[in-house]
C-alpha cells in the first residue's frame, strides 16, 4: 500500500488553442477517453473560477483503465471569457493501487504560468520521500463522516463551500486514500462551487454546493469508525481488512458499508457470529464475488493474511447448510478444519449432521468417517445419536464400555456383538446385554458365546442385576450353565444359593460343585451369609453326596463340612429340609431309634470306610470322639436293619 521505489505515471496539460484542448501530454490516449477528459478539463458548467482559485476534479477513464486528476485555474490572459488551464495526472493502476495517501498527488500539480510547456511532455515521478507534501492543515471529521455517510449510502455527496478549498481537497483526499484499488478507480469528484440544483452534474459521486436536506447519517457506527480511520495517515487494521476483502468485489461501493460492520463485528470475538456470517452470504450471492472473505469466514484456505476470523465449525456448518452457499466448496478443507476441533466440539457436529432437519447429504458421510477416525472416550459417550454411536464402536471395538453402549436398543447390542472380535469389548456387550431385556435375541447370544454369557448371567444374578426376562430362556439353558464351574462364581453361601435357584438346583446344590474334591476346596471359604438353617441344609446335602461319591476327596470334604453340621444335630432336633434329606438318605437302625440322627451318620461313615481308605487323623478332624472312630471301623455289633435296596453304599 506504500510505494517503496519512484514510481512514474503519465500526465497532460489542456488550455485554450483556437479552442479548449490538449496542449501537451506523455500518452496518447483512445478517443473516447480524450472526449471525457477534454469536457472534465474545461471549466464546469456554470461556475466562475476567480484568477487566483483552481479546483480539483477526479474521474475514471474506462477505456484506457486510468484515473485522471486534474487541477483546474482560471486563464483570464487569454483572449476568450471562460478560459482555463488544467493540468491533468493518469494514473494507471500500478500507481493507485501502491500509494497509501492519495493526498500526496494533490501537490503535484503545476501551474503552465509558472513552468516551460516542455513540463508536460516528461513522465512525472511519483518519489515518496522527494514529493512528500508539507503536513497538511487538520483534516475535518465531520466532512469525512459526510462524504463516507452519503456517498457509500447512495445519496448525493455536497460538501459546503465555505469550509474552505484546503479542507475540501484534504477530506476528499482522506476518503479516497482509505478505498482499496477498485473502488479507488471507480471514485469520483469536483471540488468546484456549483450553483443551484439543476446545475449539479450527475457525473460527479462527491460535489461542492448547498447541501440538500436529508437524514443525518454520521450518527451509525459503521460511518464514525471509517471516518475516524480515514482521518490518520497510517495503515491501520480497518484499512488492511478493506483492502484484503474489497479487491475481488464487484460493487465496491456498495459492498464498504458490509465490510465495515463486518470488521467491528470481527474485533469482539474469536470466531465470527453466524449473523454477521448469514449477512456476508446473503449479500454476496454470486459465488465470484466476495471470495476472499468468504473464505476466511468459513475458513478455508486460511493463512498468514487473513484477518476476519472464522466462524466456528458449527456455524460454518449451518452456513453451508443455508440458501446462501450453494456453491462448491473443498472437502479437504473442511476436513483440515475437522481436524483442529475439540471433542466437545466434535459431539455438537455430529449431533448436527445426524439431525434429521439439515440438509448437509453431500457431508453427513465424511462427518461421520473423520468423527470415527479421531473419536475418544468424550466423543463416544457424549454423542447422542445412537447411529453415530454404532458406527464409532463397530469401527473402535477399543471404545466399548458399560457407559458407550449404555442406551443403544437390544437389536443394535446384538449387532455390535456380532461384529466385533475383540474379546474384552465382547465381555463388556455380553455384560450389559445380561442386564437388559434382549427379547428374543437370549438363545443367539448363548450360542455364540455360551461360557461367556453363562458366566455373565451367573455374575449379574449374583449382584441381583439379571434382568428378569432373562430367567425364562435360561430354563432352557441350564444344561449349558451346568457344564460351567459354578462354584468358582460364588463367594458365600448366598450365592450358593442364588447360583442353585438359577440353575434348578435347589434339592441338588452339590452339583453346583459337582465333586467333593472341589466342594471340599471351597467349603471354609465360603462366607456364611444365610441362615443358620439354610447352611444345615446345604451341609446335610452336601454330606448325602459324599458319602455317594465314596471317593477319597468324599472323607475331605466330610471334615469339612460334619463337625458343624453334628454339633447342631447333638444340641436340638435337626429340623427342615436337612432333616428330611438325612431321614431319606442315612441308614435305618431300628423303627424305634431312627431319630438318633448322630447313630445313623456313624452307620454311614463304616459303610464309607468299608469302600475307601481313611485315617484316625482323618476322622478326628472331622469332630469324632475315639469311641466314634472305632465303630467306624468295626461297624456295630449286630447288622442295622435296612431299607431293602436304598441305602446301597452298606453292602
Amino acid at each position: 500500500m506504500t510505494a517503496q521505489t519512484p514510481r512514474s505515471f503519465d500526465h497532460a496539460l489542456f488550455g485554450y488553442a483556437e479552442g479548449h484542448r490538449q496542449l501537451a501530454s506523455t500518452v496518447r490516449l483512445p478517443s473516447q477517453d480524450m472526449y471525457h477528459l477534454s469536457a472534465a478539463s474545461d471549466l464546469a458548467s456554470g461556475v466562475k473560477l476567480e484568477p487566483a482559485k483552481s479546483y480539483v476534479t477526479g474521474l475514471p477513464l474506462a477505456e484506457s483503465r486510468r484515473f485522471a486528476l486534474i487541477r483546474t485555474w482560471a486563464a483570464p490572459e487569454m483572449p476568450r471569457p471562460g478560459c482555463v488551464w488544467s493540468h491533468v495526472l493518469l494514473l494507471d493502476e500500478s500507481v493507485m493501487s501502491a500509494q497509501a495517501d492519495m493526498s500526496i498527488f494533490f501537490s503535484l500539480f503545476r501551474d503552465p504560468r509558472e513552468v516551460g510547456r516542455s513540463f508536460y511532455s516528461s513522465q512525472l515521478t511519483l518519489d515518496v520521500a522527494g514529493n512528500a507534501p508539507a503536513p497538511p492543515n487538520a483534516v475535518r471529521g465531520d466532512m469525512i463522516a459526510d462524504i463516507i455517510g452519503t456517498y457509500y449510502s447512495h445519496q448525493p455527496t455536497f460538501l459546503a463551500a465555505s469550509a474552505g478549498a484546503e479542507a475540501i481537497e484534504a477530506a476528499i483526499a482522506a476518503v479516497w486514500s482509505q478505498q482499496w484499488p477498485r473502488l479507488r478507480m471507480e471514485f469520483s469528484f469536483r471540488t468546484a462551487q456549483l450553483g443551484s440544483a439543476p446545475r449539479r452534474s450527475g457525473r460527479y459521486d462527491v460535489q461542492v454546493a448547498i447541501p440538500e436536506t436529508g437524514e443525518d447519517l454520521r450518527s451509525a457506527d459503521w460511518i464514525n469508525v471509517a471516518a475516524a480511520d480515514a482521518g490518520g495517515t497510517k495503515v491501520t487494521p480497518l484499512r488492511r481488512f478493506l483492502w484484503r476483502y474489497g479487491r475481488d468485489m464487484e460493487k465496491p461501493r456498495e459492498r464498504f458499508r458490509l465490510l465495515v460492520d463486518t470488521f467491528l463485528v470481527s474485533k469482539t470475538s474469536d470466531a465470527l457470529p453466524l449473523a454477521s456470517a448469514t449477512r456476508v452470504f446473503g449479500e454476496l450471492p454470486e459465488a465470484s464475488e466476495g471470495t476472499i472473505l468468504k473464505n476466511d469466514i468459513l475458513g478455508f484456505g486460511t493463512n498468514s493474511l487473513s484477518i476476519c476470523p472464522p466462524v466456528s465449525f458449527l456455524d460454518m456448518l449451518r452456513v453451508l447448510d443455508g440458501d446462501v452457499a450453494d456453491s462448491t466448496f473443498e472437502l479437504s478443507e473442511i476436513e483440515r478444519r475437522f481436524g483442529k476441533l475439540s471433542s466437545a466440539e466434535v459431539v455438537e457436529v455430529v449431533d448436527f449432521a445426524s439431525s434429521d432437519d439439515d440438509r448437509l447429504e453431500r457431508l453427513r458421510d465424511p462427518i461421520f468417517e473423520w468423527t470415527v477416525a479421531r473419536a475418544d472416550e468424550e466423543i463416544v459417550n457424549s454423542v447422542s445419536a445412537t447411529q453415530m454411536r454404532m458406527r464409532i464402536l463397530m469401527g473402535r471395538p477399543e471404545f466399548v464400555s458399560s457407559g458407550s453402549i449404555a442406551g443403544l436398543p437390544a437389536g443394535d447390542l446384538l449387532k455390535l456383538f456380532a461384529a466385533s472380535e475383540d474379546p474384552e469389548a465382547i465381555a463388556t456387550i455380553v455384560n450389559a446385554a445380561v442386564r437388559r431385556d434382549m427379547g428374543d435375541h437370549v438363545q443367539e447370544a448363548f450360542k455364540r458365546a455360551p461360557d461367556l454369557v453363562g458366566r455373565s448371567v451367573i455374575e449379574a444374578a449374583l449382584k441381583g442385576e439379571l434382568d428378569a426376562a432373562w430367567r425364562r430362556p435360561i430354563a432352557g439353558l441350564r444344561d449349558e450353565l451346568r457344564s460351567l464351574d459354578l462354584l468358582s462364581f460364588a463367594a458365600g453361601l448366598a450365592d450358593v444359593l442364588t447360583i442353585a435357584r438359577l440353575t434348578d438346583l435347589e434339592r441338588d446344590v452339590f452339583e453346583i460343585g459337582r465333586s467333593s474334591e472341589s466342594w471340599a476346596n471351597r467349603w471354609r471359604s465360603l462366607r456364611r451369609d444365610v441362615s443358620l438353617q439354610e447352611t444345615l441344609d446345604i451341609e446335610s446335602s452336601l454330606l448325602v453326596r459324599a458319602l455317594r461319591e465314596a471317593s477319597l476327596a468324599s472323607w475331605t470334604l466330610i471334615e469339612a463340612v460334619l463337625p458343624e453340621l453334628r454339633r447342631e444335630i447333638n444340641a436340638r432336633p435337626l429340623v427342615g429340609e436337612a432333616r428330611q434329606l438325612l431321614d431319606r438318605s442315612l441308614p435305618s437302625v431300628g423303627y424305634d431309634d431312627n431319630w438318633d440322627l448322630n447313630r445313623r451318620i456313624m452307620l454311614a461313615l463304616h459303610g464309607l470306610q468299608k469302600r475307601t481308605t481313611v485315617s484316625r487323623v482323618t476322622l478326628s478332624c472331622a469332630g469324632l470322639a475315639d469311641a466314634e472312630i472305632d465303630f467306624v471301623y468295626a461297624g456295630p455289633k449286630e447288622e442295622p436293619k435296612r431299607k431293602v435296596g436304598f441305602f446301597w453304599w452298606l453292602g
